[in-house]
């Protein structure tokens, strides 16, 4: 196996202004006292990671949750200060942290551009101020402008929204108007997901019990036609299944993810992939701190794993399909030392005659047109 240079940290902030009705990601909604005995907590396991890393270099940096932005400024900056002093980044390292319009501030936004952040990812997920109600979101449209306006102010040029399709009562012409929106505020990158009911949310509850009117299968494909044409006029081209961004703007970090990359996890239910191992921070708050706190030599986990290379070779191939770019075999044969249709020669042989793939000139694997809206087919082919 090739040792990769390019190497990335990801950081879960598990707090919230508020639940949202589709959200299943770790979050609570937590006091500054309780806020306090976490971060106590991670900065051990800052401390013990770094100190266990050696030499090396991070070319991205990606502060998710939950909503960083929530926390209070001091906070912020003793967050970024905290990671610039234990972690060495590149140059020219992309240092994202979403946001929340409704938590976000003018001193929050100096506070990340005095820390370094370049890029800033916004859950908007709307602009029908209806249909933010029905997500439970904290913000309305002209904070999404204000905000958006405020970073350009302080010389941030690298900005993306989330948005979500799919939604209960949404139409087809509300998806494109949300679209045009966000092309209109001028973002360099988009990723623009369907909706997924997770066991646990409310919206699952409802949906269990008849209560929400989401679109039918014909309107959603639309809406994802929608997005694949639209987006693309505008300059925003697809790059991956759900991400669409203007030239040199596409997420350096989630390509890390997508081509197999090694990449640190540093919070309570952050995954990571290092030297072979993957591994998740334990989702019990309580865990969390206690492991790290009081018996820092135990680390508090909920899953550690090292996938034999048949896992590793069927990861990369779902994650790698994902990029329209697809997947280059000989990259692929470097990497595992086998080639692509001597490991997978019936799954090749089927995707193509089904044409949902394609191997084009340059010797990548990729999706078909028709490959893009069968997806989830060609992701899981892969799987062994």
């Amino acid at each position: 196996m090739q040792t990769q240079a390019e190497r990335g940290i990801y950081v879960h902030v598990p707090f919230c202004g508020r639940k949202c009705q589709y959200c299943d990601f770790h979050s609570v909604v937590a006091d500054d006292t309780f806020v306090g005995s976490y971060f106590d907590a991670f900065r051990r396991e800052v401390d013990a990671r770094a100190s266990q890393l050696g030499n090396h270099t991070f070319q991205t940096l990606f502060i998710g949750g939950g909503t960083p932005s929530v926390l209070r400024v001091a906070r912020l900056e003793q967050l970024l200060d905290l990671l610039h002093r234990r972690f060495s980044f590149s140059e020219d390292a992309e240092i994202t942290v979403e946001v929340n319009p409704s938590s976000l501030s003018a001193e929050k936004l100096q506070c990340l551009r005095s820390g370094g952040v370049n890029r800033l990812s916004m859950g908007v997920q709307s602009f029908e101020p209806h249909l933010l109600q029905v997500l439970g979101r904290l913000h309305s449209v002209g904070q999404v402008h204000e905000s958006f306006a405020a970073a350009r102010r302080l010389g941030f040029d690298n900005l993306s929204v989330d948005l979500m399709f799919g939604l209960p009562g949404q139409t087809t012409a509300q998806w494109q108007s949300t679209l045009a929106a966000a092309v209109q505020l001028g973002v360099e990158h988009v990723s623009a997901y369907s909706l997924i009911l997770e066991e646990g949310t409310a919206f699952y509850r409802w949906a269990q019990r008849g209560l929400l009117a989401l679109p039918d299968e014909d309107t959603e494909t639309a809406m994802f036609a929608t997005a694949m044409h639209d987006l693309p006029a505008q300059g925003l081209e697809q790059y991956e299944i759900s991400n669409y961004a203007k030239p040199g703007f596409a997420s350096r970090h989630n390509i890390l993810y997508w081509t197999g990359k090694p990449y640190l996890a540093l919070g309570s239910g952050a995954a990571g992939w290092w030297q072979g191992r993957r591994y998740i921070n334990t989702r019990n708050m309580t865990q969390y701190m206690r492991g790290w706190l009081e018996q820092p030599a135990e680390e508090p986990l909920d899953l550690e794993e090292h996938p034999d290379l048949d896992q590793q070779m069927d990861e990369y191939m779902m994650t790698g399909m994902r990029l329209l770019a697809g997947v280059h075999g000989p990259t692929f044969a470097d990497r595992f030392g086998r080639n692509i249709q001597d490991v997978y020669p019936q799954q090749v042989q089927t995707l193509l005659e089904r044409g949902l793939v394609q191997w084009t000139q340059t010797q990548h694997l990729q999706l078909t047109w028709t490959g893009r809206f069968l997806g989830n087919l060609v992701f899981s082919a892969w799987l062994r």
